[in-house]
C-alpha cells in the first residue's frame, strides 16, 4: 500500500497483484469519512504485512507521540 498525492489516493495490491489483476487505485478523497478509512487500511497493511516500512513507521511515530504525551 502506498499514500500518493497528499493521502488522497491509495495504491494497493492484494495477493501479490499480478499485471492484470490485484492492483488497485482507491481513491480516498471520494468518500465520507476519509479519515477514517484511510486508518482503517493503514492498520489492516499493519495486520497483513507487519514488516513493511509503512507500517513500521507509522508505530514508531505513534510511540514518539506517546512518549511526548501527545495521544
Amino acid at each position: 500500500m502506498r499514500p500518493l498525492a497528499g493521502n488522497t489516493r491509495m495504491y494497493m495490491t492484494i495477493d501479490n497483484g499480478g499485471l492484470l489483476k490485484g492492483r488497485y487505485w482507491v481513491r480516498i478523497s471520494e468518500f465520507s469519512g476519509e479519515k477514517e478509512l484511510e486508518e482503517f487500511f493503514y492498520d489492516l497493511d499493519a495486520k497483513v504485512n507487519p514488516e513493511s516500512l509503512v507500517s513500521k513507521a507509522r508505530s514508531q511515530g505513534r510511540e514518539r507521540l506517546r512518549k511526548l504525551g501527545k495521544q
